[in-house]
């Protein structure tokens, strides 16, 4: 199971960006492998989603 703690630590390793772990809601139940989607909520009514990968890796 991937965790919104993992979500934030891979965007910042990834581009850089900070991002607090309670700004990010996991939309799909990840429990295999494959492509899925995060919302990350800015404030003020700005949010955007994300697609994030798991991998056997």
């Amino acid at each position: 199971s991937v965790t919104s703690v993992q979500i934030a630590r891979a965007i910042k390793e990834q581009k850089g960006y900070e991002i607090d772990r309670r700004r990010i809601t996991i939309l799909d139940e990840v429990k295999e492998l494959g492509t899925f989607k995060a919302k990350i909520d800015f404030g003020n009514g700005n949010e955007t989603e994300v697609e994030f990968e798991v991998t056997g890796e």
